[in-house]
């Protein structure tokens, strides 16, 4: 399959942009469009090095361009190599969460386009992918490693080198990442952890069974000297060089043989909990002396343990492990904490100047919470050279913190220079992505402090979605090219092939030098409209209508299921949270509501519903309409006075209803909390008051177990707080 390279399949004209963004002047004869991607750039400029630049902002006197567009044949772009000798990439594409629909692409450039082919097809979810110092391509599938030679757009030579324990259906983290010491050769690999946190394991008792399971939640070791002479049915013994670690995405070896992993961590609700983690492993594990036959190698029980599913951010304790009301749940019949999670300094030497073997080993530094590490290398060329000699790091995640690429000053050993500096550590900041466009930074504040800190520089940034102009970026990897450029893949929506190049004239900049308010989860104004409906019958009753004759009779199927996942999919407020989510109703303003314009075929919107299905002009139509209309014009204009986002000062229990005694969860001192601050719903209590907050599923502060408190569908608890 061949397939050409600016083939934009869906272009329209640009006509406008929003949010304040700077833009370079194109000339006359620019022509705009907004690819399939959601990317603006004018097709027929190669002022970006030579390619299409993109209004993304990246560091000073650099540019992002446009190699290959959102493609009809890439499903889930994961990472890319350069091939030796050539202007040529390798491109891996997972192929989506399916089995064997992976591909290896070769981008081939004929007079500075690149044409696409498909080389290889049928791979089983691949994504690391690493030139061996052998002349071997590895690539690696979520159940094993294996390597080929290329040549001239020819695959030869496939081979299987590692095949990993069996992994079920319901494995977490299955993709497959590894990398080479450049030293050893040795292969490094990452076998992540089989749930999120392991808490909800049926045999759980006093430990997590994750952790005493063999090859999980950690990395693995083979020896180079084994790439020699790899057995038909390909190696499948091992050391266990390092455990306690939940996904090791962004994993590279520095050629002082120092290894840096970069922790994926748990997915708690809040946006601002847990950090992600740089870890720097100093694997212990003998791989040399492991035999050629046999079976597998024993977990080696004096790897490091860096802390997975006990220990989060520096030295909190999960909160499975935390609480005392979570000693009778049948998941937990013995409280204990396998690790000690909370250390001070001298005991982090302690470890550090030892092989600190049975103990837990805190990050070196952490990463801004959900950021999502996907890539980790060191910068080797000569096209930047402020990033020589670096360490890059790709950060993908949904989340505000993510989708940057960023790059660490590192020492001798290639570990990321760190301070504990009391005072350099209070001033540390991350950006945190904002709906209007501009980031705001904060404080690095994790549960149980910092003890030491990594200053890092943004090489991509603000790339954030703005409308007409880009989407929001979704970095997997990246690659360094001949002649230092540093060549980039997306996944997600996105699906793309970008280059960042040198550029004194293409950079793009924004106008974010207007102070920024910090603004709120946005999860938590779905809640509050939830709050709404539940303390109003008759707007309730509306809805209910609105639901049943319009959204489920004429909207589902040709939108969707209509349902955002952001609270749950699954309960009665699904569809509320998709309207609300994506503005198809505004409260109190029938002209401006997107659903009404489109029902009453104003000319705003397409007129819905479409084709047969239409009902508008008959007597059904007009309960529709007026359901509709009676619903939007009961439903409050004060919703963001409703919830107020504040720093809780001390430890506060949390109740399902005032004055109840039994306890739902706890805030910890200097926890972000959501409350609603209007007089009206708070209830005096003698020397405290009782105030509403909303939580939402799941939240870590939250009890678990079977005498847990039921979740509210709106999520609202109360805390009692002093006068």
């Amino acid at each position: 399959m061949k397939y050409m390279r600016l083939a934009l399949t869906a272009a329209f004209i640009l006509t406008g942009c929003t949010g304040p963004v700077q833009t370079a002047d194109r000339g006359p004869a620019a022509k705009m469009v907004v690819d399939a991607s959601g990317y603006a750039y004018d097709p027929a400029d190669r002022s970006c090095d030579g390619f299409p630049r993109l209004m993304v902002e990246t560091m000073p006197g650099t540019c992002l361009g446009m190699v290959i567009p959102k493609h009809q044949e890439f499903k889930m772009l994961r990472t890319m190599l350069s091939v030796p000798g050539t202007q040529d990439m390798l491109l891996v594409d997972m192929g989506g969460w399916a089995p064997n629909n992976g591909v290896i692409y070769l981008l081939h450039t004929t007079g500075g386009l690149y044409d696409v082919t498909a080389i290889k097809t049928h791979l089983n979810m691949p994504h690391g992918f690493r030139l061996g110092s052998d002349g071997y391509y590895y690539i690696g599938e979520t159940h094993q490693i294996s390597r080929f030679h290329y040549l001239k757009g020819q695959i030869t030579d496939w081979q299987l080198v590692f095949r990993y324990p069996d992994r079920d259906k319901g494995y977490m983290h299955p993709l497959m990442q590894f990398a080479f010491d450049p030293v050893s050769h040795d292969i490094l690999i990452n076998s992540g952890a089989p749930s999120d946190h392991c808490y909800n394991k049926p045999e759980f008792d006093s430990r997590c069974p994750e952790t005493d399971m063999k090859g999980f939640a950690g990395l693995f070791q083979i020896p180079g000297s084994r790439l020699a002479d790899i057995p038909p049915q390909g190696i499948f013994n091992y050391v266990q060089a390092a455990v306690g670690l939940r996904n090791s995405m962004a994993l590279v070896i520095h050629e002082s043989g120092t290894v840096i992993q970069g922790e994926n961590g748990r997915d708690f609700s809040e946006l601002e909990e847990p950090y992600e983690e740089i870890n720097v492993i100093n694997v212990i594990g003998d791989a040399a002396k492991m035999t050629p036959e046999g079976p597998e190698h024993p977990r080696d029980l004096q790897a490091l343990n860096f802390g997975w599913p006990y220990c989060y951010d520096n030295f909190a304790t999960s909160p499975e492990w935390l609480y005392p009301e979570n000693q009778n749940s049948p998941m937990a019949q013995k409280f204990t904490t396998p690790l000690k999670c909370k250390l001070t300094a001298g005991e982090i030497d302690a470890i550090d100047q030892s092989d600190g073997t049975g103990n837990y080993h805190p990050p070196h530094a952490l990463i801004p919470p959900h950021a999502a590490p996907l890539h980790a290398d060191y910068y080797r060329g000569q096209m930047f050279p402020s990033l020589k000699g670096k360490l890059l790091m790709t950060w993908h995640g949904y989340q505000p913190t993510g989708h940057r690429l960023v790059a660490y000053p590192v020492d001798g050993k290639g570990r990321p220079v760190v301070t504990r500096d009391p005072a350099e550590l209070a001033k540390a900041t991350y950006s945190f992505d904002q709906p209007s466009g501009c980031a705001i930074r904060k404080s690095f504040a994790p549960r149980e402090g910092m003890f030491q800190h990594a200053a890092y520089t943004e090489v991509i940034s603000h790339w954030n979605e703005v409308k007409g102009v880009r989407p929001q970026g979704a970095p997997v990897s990246f690659t360094e090219a001949p002649d230092g450029s540093l060549w980039i893949a997306e996944d997600r929506k996105n699906n793309t092939v970008l280059r960042l190049a040198r550029s004194d004239s293409a950079g793009y900049h924004e106008d974010c030098t207007h102070p920024q308010a910090d603004l709120p989860d946005p999860r938590i104004e779905l809640l509050a409209w939830r709050r709404v409906m539940n303390e109003n019958p008759a707007s309730a009753a509306l809805y209910a209508k609105v639901q049943s004759g319009l959204i489920s009779k004429y909207c589902i199927g040709c939108h969707g299921d209509m349902k955002a996942d952001d609270i749950n999919k699954n309960d009665k407020y699904a569809n509320l949270d998709f309207l609300m989510k994506n503005q198809f109703v505004k409260a109190h303003d029938i002209p401006g509501s997107k659903m009404n314009s489109a029902i009453i075929h104003n000319g705003e919107y397409p007129a819905m519903p479409p084709g047969e299905k239409q009902f508008f002009g008959t007597k059904e139509g007009e309960d529709i309409t007026r359901n509709l209309q009676d619903w939007i014009a009961s439903l409050p204009t004060d919703i963001e006075a409703r919830y107020k986002k504040f720093t809780i000062p001390v430890t506060t229990s949390l109740r399902a209803q005032p004055k109840s005694a039994k306890k739902c969860g706890a805030y910890q001192a200097k926890d972000v909390v959501y409350v609603d601050p209007r007089p009206e719903t708070t209830l005096p209590d003698g020397s405290f008051t009782w105030y509403r907050t909303y939580l939402l599923p799941n939240d870590s502060r939250l009890f678990m177990g079977p005498d847990a408190c039921p979740y509210p569908t709106d999520g609202v608890f109360y805390i009692p707080v002093k006068r």
